[in-house]
């Protein structure tokens, strides 16, 4: 089984967690993102909103807006 490659710029801006809104709009747009879903307030970090992103791989990360 082949693996799905994913653009490694991606995934940087992916694993860093906090993000701005123009990158999640970038995130939203990218072509190996297949869904973006807004979980609402973190619970975890406080003041910051929470979104899940699963890429075409399967690979889910979350990612959060302050």
């Amino acid at each position: 089984m082949e693996k799905i490659k994913i653009d490694k710029e991606l995934v940087e801006i992916l694993e860093k967690e906090f993000v701005t809104l123009e990158e999640l709009e970038a995130i939203e747009d990218h072509e190996d993102v297949t869904q973006t879903e807004s979980c609402g307030n973190s619970g975890r970090y406080v003041d910051c909103q929470w979104y899940n992103v699963v890429l075409k791989n399967g690979e889910e990360y979350s990612v959060y807006i302050r």
